[in-house]
């Protein structure tokens, strides 16, 4: 969750078809899908016309969720790595013709579920930075209807999905308008997980923006509310944020400090994947003190994780000084693989 608050900047409604405001069910009339309402007015369609209308967006969608299924576009947080990962030109051309359907359907005011937006806001991403347009339209739509419903919750979540566009675009300040506002009612309402999501953006734009204090004091507050929340995973995250600022500003002790204490977390809840990554993590910062025993551990621990997930490596292994590609890690003995790295 991410997002909110009342104070609207004047590019809100900018760009946004009448009546096309995203957030409540549309499906076939005719199958009277719980929570669709085929009396529903939709702007610019005769009222005879309605079921008509409904039934071919239904066809629509089913066509849309198959080429999204096509991208291998999911919305389980724990797929995300691997949708994103190397996509294929079939993929691409996959998401770019669901996004295509997904606008057909916001112009008869079809509207999203937040499992849709997510799976549609990924389509957009996979098919590259220049659909990110189409997306902003869903977010504002969004807004827009959740403003009208007065559900803050949905406000919330709108507010911090623009804020992260805006920050994949490169405009900061406006990302910051959104992300503060998401904070603001996250409090009012009381989402604890929202809040500490929010920070966590936050303090990722503050580390963007240089202002590494600010990061530090969002990654803080991140760290107290996940606690409270017990979201075990985000805490981790937040860890290795942290680690990665400490070592942006030459802190390796604090680096250090901070992926250790991801990377226990990490191995506490089963996430290989995080585990991997924090493994890579320590083992740059090993490198950049010049510690190449310490940097190497971990290194190969990362690399035997990352393959034991089917996890692509990194390409940049050539940076690492001691090794000039990444195949060469395969002619290390098979006993070397399984090196449990220790604290530090």
């Amino acid at each position: 969750m991410l997002v909110d608050e009342e104070e609207v900047s004047p590019s809100d409604d900018e760009d946004i078809p009448e009546g096309s405001d995203i957030t409540q069910n549309f499906n076939a009339p005719v199958e009277n899908v719980a929570g669709r309402d085929v009396n529903i007015n939709i702007d610019g369609v005769d009222p005879k016309d309605h079921a008509k209308v409904l039934a071919e967006n239904n066809d629509l969608r089913k066509e849309r969720d198959k080429l999204l299924d096509d991208a291998k576009v999911s919305a389980s947080a724990t797929e995300y790595p691997t949708w994103l990962a190397d996509p294929t030109p079939e993929q691409m051309r996959s998401a770019v013709a669901a996004l295509h359907i997904t606008d057909k359907l916001i112009d008869t005011g079809e509207l999203l579920t937040p499992w849709e937006q997510t799976r549609i806001a990924r389509a957009a991403y996979l098919a590259g930075n220049g659909h990110l347009d189409e997306i902003e339209a869903i977010y504002r739509n969004n807004l827009r209807y959740a403003k009208s419903e007065g559900n803050k919750e949905a406000i919330a979540d709108a507010r911090g999905n623009l804020g992260y566009i805006y920050s994949l675009r490169g405009e900061l300040e406006e990302a910051k308008n959104h992300y503060s506002q998401s904070l603001e009612l996250g409090i009012e309402i009381g989402d604890l997980k929202g809040q500490a999501v929010t920070l966590s953006n936050l303090a990722n734009l503050a580390s963007l923006m240089e202002k590494y204090e600010e990061a530090e004091v969002f990654h803080q507050r991140c760290i107290e509310i996940s606690k409270e929340c017990s979201d075990r995973q985000l805490e981790a995250i937040t860890y290795g944020n942290m680690g990665n600022i400490a070592k942006l500003i030459d802190n390796f002790d604090d680096a250090i400090h901070y992926h250790n204490k991801s990377l226990e977390i990490k191995r506490e809840i089963g996430d290989l994947r995080g585990e991997a990554a924090s493994c890579s993590f320590l083992g740059d910062v090993y490198l950049s003190l010049e510690d190449y025993v310490g940097a190497e551990k971990h290194f190969r621990n990362y690399v035997r994780i990352s393959r034991e997930i089917g996890a692509p490596l990194y390409d940049d292994f050539e940076k690492f000084g001691f090794i000039d590609h990444e195949e060469q890690w395969s002619n290390f003995p098979p006993s070397d693989w399984t090196t449990e790295v220790g604290g530090g």
